[in-house]
């Protein structure tokens, strides 16, 4: 990354961090013992790595609290919850189920070889994975902001760290391939619906 050549610029998140980088190559020379995989063969591997990637973010990763500090914080308000926060928080439950079920069948699918088949990697079903699990994680960080109410705002401490996942879980749609990109991988290459014409 300090060949001469190459450029990178940070981007500023609305959490204040810069945790992505724009990098522009311009004339860049990749000497041969630094080529990974085949030569033109650069968009399997990126490819390949953008699927293992999804997988990773779709399971669980989260820039702020999680579902169990939901369900902690449900308990702490003093008041029994009412039903729309009982059905709100049994919707995350199941989310959270589901997805885990999800990135199970991903791993043994990946491990298949020792079961005695050829191994595959995540393939496009990582793109639903990784577009379910994002929206969780975002839907996670929301109800703890309802929950906690005005104090996300005001405490410096709980509220702050609150806030800082609600602000920093925004880049995961983002980060590994938008989700309007997942939106596209999936319908193209698991429902075999035509090329978007404006992705290309």
């Amino acid at each position: 990354m300090r060949n001469p050549g190459i450029e990178i610029r940070p981007l500023r998140e609305l959490t204040g961090f810069a945790m992505f980088n724009e990098v522009f190559l311009d004339q860049v020379l990749v000497p041969d013992d630094c080529v990974v995989g085949d030569v033109n063969g650069g968009w399997s591997c990126a490819r390949t790595t953008l699927e293992n990637e999804r997988v990773s973010m779709g399971s669980g990763s989260s820039f702020g609290p999680g579902l169990e500090s939901v369900l902690d914080l449900s308990h702490r308000t003093g008041s029994t919850p009412d039903a729309r926060v009982v059905d709100v928080l049994g919707g995350l439950l199941a989310s959270a189920q589901a997805l885990s079920v999800m990135g199970l069948r991903t791993t043994l699918r990946a491990l298949s070889s020792e079961l005695g088949m050829a191994a595959v990697g995540p393939g496009p079903e990582a793109s639903i994975r990784k577009l379910l699990g994002v929206e969780h994680e975002q839907r996670v960080q929301e109800v703890g902001m309802e929950l906690l109410g005005s104090a996300t705002v005001i405490d410096e401490n709980e509220g702050a760290v609150w806030f800082g996942g609600f602000l920093g879980n925004r880049a995961l749609s983002i980060a590994g391939g938008t989700s309007e990109i997942q939106r596209n991988v999936i319908a193209e290459r698991l429902l075999g619906l035509p090329r978007d014409e404006l992705s290309t």
